[in-house]
């Protein structure tokens, strides 16, 4: 029997025409064709990827005696194969001459495992190499697949009813790794190792709900959050802003009805500062008692007398001007 040496195959693992050999490797069994004085051999054929035995069919071969094989001759090597011979705590690089198994290019060696010796090839990585050892290390691998969800963001400035795909989903793998020792050809001990996460990307529709869309709750997190609609719909927004509001409306004599921008002021078109609230942005203003809502608009426009934190919220009517007055006010950014 060769001196017992432990090994450890940690390249990934993937096993080829596993069903077929397992079914050979217990027709040996039950037949009795293999020798007594031979090798309780397993063959973990690899190339990249982990062993992809499903557990209950390695632990089913185990306890029949077999791992894969009960013999070399369904792994064949070709002429002019290298193969890397590990026996003991030696090493040696041999060729195969012909189209030939594992167990003839073994025999020509004078290579002859023990019955408590196990028979490893891999071939990951572009090379064959064989180990006869009483001890082997691999590893095996069960993926889940982890579904992606779908995450509707509320639009005020899209037409109520339309969706825009902003993001595809794609589904997520979770991978354990277990360590699988084989002593003396039996299964000694498994457990897992590691977990390999690539997470799922979720699915994210930007869904029209028109500017008149009523917000039943603000809920904060961080110096961001969402703003939650009555249908449970949310629009986030990236920061909250103390501003002073003040109101004006084309209808006032002097006043334009036309923005800074070159757009027709209209409900929802903000005067700010550009140098503290760029044009284009989006928001959702309420007086800080609570007591007024103005709702959704875009920086739009702006004023001589709108400085710093100021801004000017345009109304339809005079009337509404003077009853809205000047108010302190938060201005919730929404998110891009």
């Amino acid at each position: 029997m060769l001196q017992a040496s432990k090994m450890a195959l940690r390249h990934p693992w993937r096993c080829l025409a596993v069903a077929s050999i397992l079914l050979a490797s217990l027709f040996f069994l039950a037949a009795g064709l293999a020798p007594a004085d031979e090798a309780a051999a397993v063959y973990l054929v690899t190339e990249e990827g982990y062993l992809s035995l499903e557990p209950q069919t390695v632990q089913a071969a185990w306890e029949a005696g077999y791992s894969i094989t009960a013999n070399g001759d369904d792994v064949r090597l070709t002429a002019g194969e290298q193969v890397e011979l590990v026996y003991g705590e030696e090493r040696r690089t041999v060729t195969a001459q012909e189209d030939e198994t594992v167990k003839a290019l073994l025999d020509q060696e004078g290579l002859t495992a023990g019955p408590l010796d196990m028979i490893a090839v891999d071939r990951s990585g572009g090379r064959t190499e064989v180990t006869v050892a009483s001890e082997l290390i691999f590893y095996e691998k069960e993926t889940q697949v982890l579904p992606f969800q779908e995450t509707r963001i509320g639009d005020p400035f899209q037409e109520v009813g339309t969706e825009v795909l902003v993001q595809q989903g794609q589904d997520g793998l979770r991978t354990n790794v277990y360590e699988t020792i084989c002593h003396e050809g039996a299964v000694s001990s498994r457990q897992l190792v590691d977990v390999l996460d690539q997470p799922a990307q979720d699915s994210i529709l930007r869904v029209g709900v028109g500017q008149d869309a009523p917000v039943a709750e603000i809920a904060a997190s961080g110096t961001g959050g969402v703003l939650v609609l009555e249908d449970g719909t949310e629009i986030p927004y990236r920061e909250a802003m103390a501003v002073r509001a003040t109101a004006y409306s084309a209808a006032e004599p002097g006043v334009s009805g036309w923005t800074s921008r070159g757009t027709r002021a209209k409900v929802g078109t903000v005067a700010v500062d550009p140098r503290v609230i760029p044009y284009g942005t989006r928001m959702f203003i309420v007086s800080n008692d609570g007591k007024y809502v103005y709702g959704f608009g875009v920086a739009e426009d702006c004023g001589g007398a709108i400085k710093n934190d100021i801004i000017d919220l345009y109304f339809n009517t005079v009337q509404e001007c003077y009853e809205f007055g000047r108010r302190g006010c938060t201005a919730y950014i929404l998110a891009d």
